[in-house]
C-alpha cells in the first residue's frame, strides 16, 4: 500500500470517528436538555404547589376571624391572595350547603345533579356508581368514590355534593353577600386555591374546631392539575 493510500485510509477513519463522536455528543446534549427541561418543570410545579398550600393555610387563618379583623376580603366566598408575588384565587364554600351522598335519597341526588348543570349522561353515571356502592353497603368516604371516567364535569360534582355532613333535601344556594361571615365551630368548609394560567390548583375540606391553638382540621386534600384546574371553581349553573 502506498503512503498516499495509507493517508487516505487514515483520514477516512478519522472522519468516521469524528462523525460518530459528533453524533454521540448531539445525542448527549439532547438528552441533557430534555432532562433539564423535565427537572425545570418539576421544580416549577413544586413551587406552584408550595404557593397553593400556603394560600390555603393563609385563607384558613383568615376565615376563622370576624370579617372586620381580616386582611383578606371575601365577596361571596371569593378572594385573592398574594403569595411570593403570585396572585392566587381563593374560593370558600360550606360543605353543609351541599347534598350528602351518604344520606340523601337517590332521587334528591339525581335532581340536584340535573339542576346543578350536569348532563344526563354524567348524572346517570354518577347515580349508577352511587347505587352500586349502596347495594354493596359500602360507605362513601370521598366524593371521588362515585366519580367515574365517563363523568366530564367532575369539579361540578364536587361542588354540588359532599360526604362530610351535608344536606338531605337538596342544594342550599346562599343569597348574595358582600362578605363571608365567621364560621361556627363544627362547620365544614371547602377552601380552594388555584392558578388557572398554570394548570395547577388545590382544594381542602376543613373542620372548624373553634379552638384558638388549632382553629381548623384538614379532612380532605386534593391537588388538581391539567384542564380541571382551569375550570371556574363554583361555575356550575344552579337552577333557582
Amino acid at each position: 500500500m502506498s503512503i498516499t493510500s495509507e493517508d487516505g485510509y487514515i483520514l477516512a477513519s478519522v472522519t468516521v470517528v469524528m462523525v460518530i463522536l459528533s453524533m454521540a455528543a448531539i445525542a448527549l446534549m439532547t438528552a441533557s436538555t430534555g432532562e433539564l427541561v423535565r427537572v425545570s418543570r418539576m421544580d416549577r410545579e413544586q413551587v406552584q404547589q408550595s404557593q397553593l398550600r400556603s394560600a390555603i393555610v393563609m385563607a384558613t387563618s383568615q376565615i376563622v376571624l370576624a370579617p372586620r379583623q381580616r386582611s383578606l376580603r371575601l365577596i361571596d366566598g371569593r378572594g385573592t391572595l398574594n403569595v411570593d408575588g403570585t396572585s392566587i384565587a381563593i374560593q370558600i364554600t360550606y360543605e353543609s350547603d351541599k347534598v350528602d351522598l351518604n344520606q340523601a335519597p337517590l332521587d334528591v341526588v339525581r335532581a340536584t345533579a340535573q339542576s346543578g348543570g350536569l348532563s344526563q349522561g354524567d348524572t346517570s353515571a354518577m347515580t349508577t356508581a352511587l347505587l352500586e356502592m349502596t347495594l354493596r353497603n359500602e360507605p362513601i368516604t370521598l366524593v371521588d368514590d362515585v366519580l367515574v371516567r365517563a363523568i366530564e364535569s367532575q369539579e361540578c360534582v364536587r361542588e354540588l355534593f359532599t360526604v362530610f355532613g351535608g344536606r338531605l333535601d337538596g342544594l342550599n344556594v346562599r343569597g348574595q353577600s358582600t362578605d363571608f361571615e365567621r364560621p361556627a365551630a363544627g362547620s365544614r368548609l371547602s377552601v380552594s386555591a388555584w392558578l388557572p394560567e398554570q394548570n395547577q390548583a388545590a382544594s381542602a375540606v376543613l373542620l372548624i374546631t373553634g379552638q384558638r391553638t388549632l382553629p381548623a382540621r384538614t379532612m380532605d386534600w386534593r391537588w388538581i392539575s391539567g384542564e380541571d384546574a382551569n375550570l371556574d371553581m363554583g361555575g356550575c349553573e344552579h337552577a333557582a
